[in-house]
């Protein structure tokens, strides 16, 4: 895409108005946000341990989500058509969305309209609190998490998080919404030393990607509805020892996710696909206090994944009232 073609930027959203309740790598893959966000929280030494991190198969699968099955894939990356044809007669599929950055002829003949790229992503990049990032330009988001050493009984969850826009043509129906997932990289870290003092207690660490429907109103979002899918997790103890789980050579196959939302004529809605982790520890002193490290290099629990969405599809289910 040349620049006299590039489209706008895609709108800032403040992360908060979208907080959802709770609960080795090709050389064209850059690896720099995983070393930016391991440097600034302290765990530099670890870069040398983790990276790259494709390739992996000790973290748990969860709910068999990506064993291999068959599946269809209308809007894959198709060859590029050479037709003696009217190409506007062509239209470009009413329930497809893109990347603001992606080339349409990867997916279909003609150029979408505006309103079928990605609107928005949150937190965006750059930001000077938190190594999170999401980039409707590109399609591809990265969420980190770390138990602090110093302070380990608060539980850390990160998300980020890509949406469209969409208005319903009838007055009350369903629609499926199914975004393609690709996991570039992640992984599920638990380094724990021997603790002479250890009482009881372990630690938690889950990937999982949510799939959330907000209604646009005034201001901000109103969330409506929301499905979590845990892809990978581990629960360990310091009987383990130093683990570094990378995540299953099997999630690197992109596969799509779906969740059916209820929607009404009249109204706009955000749908969106954002990327958690979560990280946890119980581990107590005999006292019952939270466990804490000496230095930083004894207590180190973190994960972060970094998915990549190449197209979302929005497809109506059923007509209740047209």
């Amino acid at each position: 895409m040349d620049e006299s073609q590039r489209l706008p930027e895609a709108q800032e959203v403040d992360p908060a108005l979208l907080e959802l309740p709770a609960s080795a790598p090709p050389s064209t893959h850059a690896m720099t946000h995983v070393e930016d966000a391991l440097r600034s929280s302290g765990l530099q030494s670890e870069i040398a341990e983790v990276l790259p991190t494709r390739g992996g198969h000790v973290a748990d699968r969860i709910w068999d989500v990506w064993t291999d099955v068959e599946w269809s894939d209308a809007f894959r990356v198709k060859p590029t058509l050479d037709l003696d044809v009217e190409l506007d007669r062509f239209r470009w599929p009413a329930g497809l969305y893109i990347p603001r950055d992606a080339d349409y002829r990867d997916h279909w003949m003609v150029p979408p309209p505006d309103q079928q790229r990605y609107a928005l992503a949150w937190p965006t990049t750059g930001s000077p609190t938190r190594p999170d990032w999401a980039s409707a330009q590109t399609g591809d988001l990265f969420t980190y998490a770390i138990v602090p050493w110093t302070s380990p009984g608060a539980d850390v969850r990160s998300e980020a998080g890509i949406g469209i826009r969409y208005s319903p043509t009838f007055t009350l129906g369903t629609v499926d919404f199914q975004p393609m997932v690709n996991v570039k990289d992640g992984i599920l870290a638990a380094v724990l030393d021997y603790y002479p003092t250890l009482s009881a207690g372990h630690v938690t660490l889950r990937a999982s990607v949510v799939l959330a429907s907000w209604q646009v109103i005034p201001g901000g979002f109103d969330l409506l509805d929301h499905a979590v899918s845990p892809i990978a997790g581990i629960t360990r103890d310091q009987s383990y020892g130093p683990e570094r789980a990378k995540l299953p050579g099997s999630l690197f196959t992109p596969r799509p996710f779906r969740k059916r939302f209820l929607v009404q004529g009249g109204r706009d809605y955000l749908f969106g696909v954002v990327g958690r982790v979560e990280a946890m520890s119980t581990l107590t002193d005999p006292q019952g206090r939270p466990l804490t490290g000496t230095n930083g290099t004894n207590f180190k629990v973190y994960t972060w994944i970094t998915l990549g969405i190449p197209y979302m599809t929005v497809d109506t289910v059923q007509v209740h009232i047209p």
